[in-house]
């Protein structure tokens, strides 16, 4: 039983998927330039929203911090891996009995693998989008507390997004197609996770009961410290990631108990 918690099996996996990734580098540039051109077209319609509105601010934040925040959302959350996808499958095909049965855990196998394929990709995508960010808007100052900050947050979203991704998957132990489920959830986090819109310029009474979500907790609360930071918000950021991760961390150990019964009782 110890030896599926040996460091060095999750290493090996992050390693052998940071190296498969790069051998797809030129998949990955093509997915890269939509993400490039999808920002482009968000700062045009921003542009010209803050034109026709004659504004400078919106709840303080200029037409540049905006633009910013909205290209560092892009940036990480159009590369995150499907999680539920690859987990479906398993359970479809029935190769999730022979992972079950390895000395590895199953969560772990997949974390270290959502981590390889996000340290294999993720600093290209932030670069080259800060990079078009700024021909478009010019660069931002961004202090050293709200980097490390917006670091420390963007691992907390991650691991919340890989989590929730994973219940999901989990669900074709019950469901034939979990394409809804999975479609369900992106389009929430699109709409309140700040992939398009800001969670700033929305009302505030949609944007109270949006911030309690774990939605703009995932990707957009990273990219909101890095323009602008502020302790209260990081600790408030913080509080809600853990509530959220202790949540949805106890109804998958309770679903991963429950699927790994039923496999079991069906023979595998």
């Amino acid at each position: 039983m110890r030896d599926i918690y040996r460091l060095d099996k999750y290493r090996a996996l992050f390693a052998l998927t940071m190296r498969n990734e790069r051998t797809y580098l030129l998949d990955f540039l093509g997915l890269n330039v939509v993400i490039l051109v999808r920002i482009w077209i968000i700062a045009q319609v921003f542009r010209a929203a803050f034109r026709s509105a004659s504004v400078e601010t919106i709840d303080g934040l200029s037409l540049s911090n905006v633009i910013w925040m909205v290209g560092i959302t892009q940036a990480v959350g159009a590369l995150i891996g499907n999680v539920e996808l690859r987990v479906s499958e398993e359970v479809q095909d029935g190769s999730i009995a022979y992972l079950l049965a390895r000395p590895i855990s199953y969560v772990g196998y997949h974390y270290a693998r959502f981590l390889g394929n996000a340290a294999a990709l993720l600093p290209i995508s932030i670069l080259s989008s800060s990079l078009v960010v700024w021909l478009l808007v010019g660069p931002i100052q961004i202090s050293m507390h709200g980097a490390l900050a917006a670091l420390l947050v963007m691992a907390g979203g991650a691991t919340l997004h890989f989590v929730i991704c994973l219940l999901i998957g989990l669900l074709a132990f019950w469901f034939e197609d979990i394409s809804a489920f999975g479609w369900i959830y992106q389009k929430l986090w699109i709409l309140f996770g700040g992939m398009v819109l800001p969670l700033d310029i929305f009302p505030q009474q949609i944007r109270w009961v949006a911030e309690l979500s774990p939605f703009p907790h995932l990707f957009h609360a990273a990219a909101r410290l890095c323009v602008s930071f502020s302790t209260p918000r990081f600790m408030q950021i913080l509080a809600v990631q853990a509530i959220w991760l202790i949540l949805t961390g106890s109804a998958l150990f309770l679903l991963q108990r429950r699927a790994a019964s039923r496999l079991v009782l069906n023979g595998g």
